[in-house]
């Protein structure tokens, strides 16, 4: 499976917000840009259709940013594709009316993979991306546990 660019970065800003803010602490879009060498701006227009989906939440004001807007493990990754228009996430169209008995079988196994596909990803979350990625040991300035809000 073969993500799109965009997907791939969105996830990533995904994890990056479940690691260092979650759904307390706001992380500056600049901090999240930075960390995974990604612009601003580019950061910017894809936390719209997550915003959109309900997937996070601006903080506005000085210590604003975004925060996750439900817990990592209610975020599925077939959510963000969704979210995201991304193609691995749309069924294929179905044959057409008069097809021949091949395209038939051919859609029909296709829809079978699709579907397969799409309850993996449904049970995927980020809480799962996010215990993947604290596995790694080059992972670091990432808090582990306990990273609050005060002011």
């Amino acid at each position: 499976m073969r993500l799109r660019a965009q997907s791939h970065a969105a996830l990533r800003a995904l994890l990056d917000l479940s690691l260092h803010g979650g759904t307390q602490s706001p992380v500056p879009v600049s901090d999240i840009a930075k960390r995974q060498a990604l612009g601003v701006a580019f950061l910017e227009q894809l936390l719209r259709p997550l915003k959109r989906a309900g997937l996070v939440a601006p903080w506005r004001g000085m210590k604003g940013g975004y925060t996750l807007a439900k817990a990592p493990e209610d975020i599925s990754l077939h959510g963000v594709l969704q979210a995201l228009g991304d193609p691995v996430a749309r069924p294929a169209a179905p044959p057409a009316r008069n097809a021949p008995p091949e395209a038939e079988a051919v859609a029909a196994l296709v829809g079978r993979a699709e579907a397969g596909l799409r309850a993996l990803l449904e049970g995927l979350t980020l809480a799962d991306l996010r215990a993947a990625a604290r596995a790694n040991p080059r992972l670091r300035d990432a808090p582990r546990a306990g990273a609050g809000f005060s002011i």
